[in-house]
């Protein structure tokens, strides 16, 4: 019977790894945790931080964990871009989904090598990104329509 029970804890434990983890990072806790319930219920695995600075500890040494990161550009401390490029210089792999309530944020120079996404989105518009960016092929460019 223990056998039994471990060897379906084994299972489980293979099938949450291989759920992709999603890293939010969004000072607003209200968007925070509604996009954290869009993301869990469409199957993903969410780690929820409110700035740069607990995603890192979140993190710590474990950034081949997460597969994406999405995280609001204006954050208390080191904003969301910037964590980014951060975290990309240890995982270039990183896949990122940048959000902000600002719209011409979006197409701000520093800020156009990543995929953004103007809020309020929807639970469509989130889930479509997503799916889209988890489905990149590593090192693919980003398309000019990406930005809306």
């Amino acid at each position: 019977m223990i056998q039994r029970l471990e060897s379906e804890r084994e299972k489980v434990n293979a099938a949450l790894m291989a759920l992709p983890t999603i890293l939010v990072v969004e000072d607003e806790a209200f968007v925070r945790h509604v996009t954290g319930e869009i993301l869990r219920a469409a199957g993903y695995q969410v780690i929820e931080t409110k700035n740069a600075a607990e995603a890192a500890g979140a993190m710590g040494q474990r950034l081949d964990l997460v597969d994406l990161l999405l995280a609001d550009i204006v954050l208390p401390g080191e904003n969301g871009g910037a964590f980014a490029a951060r975290v990309r210089r240890e995982n270039p792999e990183l896949k990122v989904l940048l959000i902000t309530g600002y719209p011409e944020q979006m197409a701000a120079r520093e800020w156009r090598s990543e995929e953004c996404l103007a809020k309020p989105f929807s639970a469509t518009a989130l889930l479509e990104r997503v799916r889209r960016l988890l489905d990149r092929q590593p090192n693919a460019t980003r398309s000019a329509s990406a930005v809306s």
